[in-house]
């Protein structure tokens, strides 16, 4: 698996390590802990088979006032958010980088 994958997964699960029965989803996207969660595990599945769609969704998610913002504020990890999501942004960047785009473009049409 590609090393931005796996930063990508560790990550994710930072974020989950976080969530707990008592998690406030209030100001999230969530209804539910148990939704917040079922979210996260698809995103590590779709990250361990290399699914790069996910990434837009998850750097969205990163973004101020998104949704794991409000979590973090919320739950009183609003520190190591902001750590989470510079670690994602610099993922983020390295996964729309010029080269990359090729490649992926390169690998689709192989596929094929």
């Amino acid at each position: 698996m590609d090393k931005l994958y796996q930063e990508a997964i560790e990550i994710i699960t930072a974020v989950k390590s976080h969530v707990t029965p008592d998690t406030d989803v209030d100001e999230t996207r969530y209804e539910s802990v148990e939704e917040l969660i079922l979210a996260l595990d698809n995103y590590i599945q779709a990250l361990n088979k290399t699914d790069d769609t996910v990434i837009v969704d998850i750097y969205i998610l990163f973004l101020p006032t998104a949704s794991f913002c409000e979590l973090a504020m919320s739950n009183g990890w609003a520190d190591e958010y902001l750590i989470l999501a510079e670690q994602f942004d610099v993922i983020y960047k390295k996964h729309n980088s010029p080269v990359n785009r090729f490649l992926r473009t390169i690998t689709s049409v192989l596929r094929k």
